[in-house]
């Protein structure tokens, strides 16, 4: 009976431990011992479950208390990722077949480089779309698609309106007169990229038969912005005007006065208001053609001085911009203030020509100036 109770706890044993996982009831620790082995065994990096189906371990990620707002709405408290996840999320991605040796590229066709001409297209800065390049030079540098007025480079300018140009004072090359940080390097970069000495291109031709000082001004070169070469170039260009007698045509476009040269590029609103002076005492023609922008000290000077102002449509005229003038007086502008419908209305503007046709218009003043019939 005795041997019948030592058996049957025996087997109980057994059981009980097959349960708790062990594959023996032999040599099976209890008490204290027991407890000790398994706190042992749960201190394993490895859980016990994936150590005997030979998988991967879990990476316990916890996160920082300034992280946990980031992902308190996917996770709570902790990460759990695993290995291969761990590796893929923070380790670049093998390169596959096609991607490594030279050997792996035997045999198969790579992609050749489409032979696309430069500047084949361009994008309008207003609406986004592209337009052929010829398409746009056809139409003057004016977007087919929006009818927005691309900004043209001076010689550009002065060949769609005149022939026969010859240039003027081209030796006229500023200089940093303040020592300006910078500025050297800055006008050095400015000529190697647009091919010009200076903001502003000056010359002689004839428009419409009419033989007449011309200049036009390059945004390129920051922008047209005038300082004392600029002003010495355009100041020169009257007076060579009043000395043989010619109209002056010019096609102002500048953000103002050359801030690196303070104000010595001041001086030249003077300089230049002086000259356009003599040249209307003489009794010469002075047509000024406004495009966009014309702002600043420019607009302040000889741009605003010429007998007949003629404005490029919705090109932007005035001394301040309207960003400027908005955080001054604290209110909303109207739509479209400053631009050249808008000063026509106001009486600074007596003409808005569309581009193809400034040529014809200019050459149309021109001759009636001269006492030719139109």
């Amino acid at each position: 009976m005795i041997q019948g109770a030592r058996k049957r706890a025996r087997e109980y044993n057994v059981d009980k431990n097959i349960v708790r996982g062990k594959k023996s009831a032999r040599g099976v620790k209890r008490g204290r011992a027991a407890e000790k082995e398994r706190k042992k065994k749960s201190n394993h990096p490895m859980p016990r479950a994936a150590r005997s189906a030979g998988r991967a371990p879990h990476v316990r990620v916890s996160l920082p208390e300034r992280g946990k707002g980031f992902l308190s709405g996917i996770f709570e408290g902790e990460i759990k990722l695993k290995f291969e996840d761990f590796k893929k999320f923070f380790f670049r991605k093998p390169k596959n077949a096609l991607e490594g040796t030279e050997d792996s590229t035997e045999g198969i066709a790579q992609p050749q480089e489409a032979a696309i001409p430069e500047k084949l297209a361009v994008k309008c800065e207003k609406c986004g779309q592209i337009v052929l390049s010829d398409e746009m030079e056809e139409n003057f540098g004016v977007c087919p698609k929006c009818g927005h007025y691309k900004k043209m480079a001076p010689r550009a300018r002065i060949a769609m309106c005149a022939e026969n140009f010859e240039e003027l004072f081209a030796d006229k090359i500023g200089k940093n007169v303040l020592d300006f940080p910078g500025y050297d390097e800055k006008i050095a970069a400015l000529r190697e990229k647009t091919g010009e000495n200076e903001g502003v291109v000056c010359g002689t031709a004839e428009i419409g038969g009419v033989k007449c000082a011309v200049f036009s001004m390059d945004y390129r070169f920051m922008m047209g912005s005038m300082g004392h070469a600029v002003g010495e170039k355009i100041t020169a260009t009257f007076e060579y005007a009043t000395e043989h007698g010619l109209p002056v045509v010019g096609f102002a476009l500048s953000g103002g006065a050359r801030m690196q040269e303070g104000i010595v590029s001041l001086m030249q609103m003077a300089k230049t208001s002086a000259a356009v002076a003599k040249h209307s005492e003489a009794g010469l023609l002075y047509i000024s053609v406004l495009t966009d922008p014309t702002t600043g000290g420019v607009s302040a000077s000889f741009a605003f001085e010429a007998d007949i102002i003629v404005a490029e449509k919705g090109a932007l005229i005035g001394f301040a911009g309207p960003r400027v003038i908005e955080q001054t007086i604290r209110q909303k502008l109207p739509e479209g203030f400053q631009r050249a419908e808008f000063q026509q209305q106001k009486g600074f503007a007596d003409l808005i020509v569309e581009r193809k046709e400034m040529k014809e218009k200019l050459a149309q003043l021109l001759r009636l100036h001269c006492g030719e019939a139109i």
